[in-house]
């Protein structure tokens, strides 16, 4: 039996800020601020879905670089967040498509809710009644982004199969993830213009750690959801 979603008020608070990260696979924000942006910025670096991407666009952001201050190599640094930020911009279209085509990964209100209700009865009154009201939304927002990121690594298992680890918000179907981006490459329906980036790009999808689910087990049996109170 593998291990459960733990879920408590702190839990929820932490996965409001925290989900768009693991499991959404954001794209940075817009207006972030880009280090040293070359000169050639414009200059087209990857299409998806024949939408172009452009270098300034996945460039890291100083903030960034202040983050990671004292890494070994500065320039090993810019390629891997240049290779997560290339992750961002293609898995984001590519996702959404393939949720469409799967019957949709988006969360239901009665899914959200019982989301904040597992664990104990009452669970959504302690958190309306703890937090401020911007915080309830970015709590609600980040189950919305969990459970929708949940439905598209099942889809993702259900098609593909493949290794799946188990991180601290759950299953990430990482061999299923990278088969689906080598048939969306092949289809032609991305394309990353050279071969240093494309490298860093597979070196991001394939660079999730976590412990093994052993095989046999099916990951995605127990939507976190659906979970009974204890």
């Amino acid at each position: 039996m593998f291990a459960r979603y733990p879920v408590s008020v702190s839990f929820l608070k932490r996965i409001g800020v925290t989900l768009g990260l693991a499991l959404g696979l954001t794209c940075p924000a817009a207006g972030t601020d880009r280090a040293a942006a070359p000169a050639d910025s414009r200059t087209v670096v990857a299409t998806v879905l024949s939408h172009p991407i452009y270098a300034h666009q996945i460039e890291p952001s100083s903030q960034e670089l202040r983050e990671h201050e004292g890494a070994d190599s500065i320039e090993q640094l810019r390629e891997q967040l240049r290779g997560r930020h290339m992750e961002a911009r293609i898995v984001g279209p590519l996702q959404r498509r393939f949720c469409a085509q799967h019957g949709g990964c988006e969360a239901t209100e009665a899914e959200i809710r019982a989301m904040l209700d597992t664990g104990g009865a009452g669970r959504e009154h302690a958190v309306r009644q703890d937090v401020a009201r911007v915080e309830r939304k970015v709590i609600r927002d980040g189950i919305r982004d969990f459970i929708g990121g949940w439905k598209f690594h099942r889809a993702l298992y259900q098609q593909y199969g493949g290794e799946v680890i188990w991180q601290v918000l759950g299953p990430n179907a990482v061999g299923a993830y990278r088969r689906w981006l080598e048939e969306e490459e092949a289809h032609g329906h991305f394309r990353i213009e050279t071969p240093e980036l494309r490298a860093a790009f597979f070196k991001a999808v394939s660079g999730y750690g976590g412990r093994g689910i052993p095989s046999g087990e099916d990951p995605f049996a127990h939507p976190p959801w659906s979970e009974p109170a204890r």
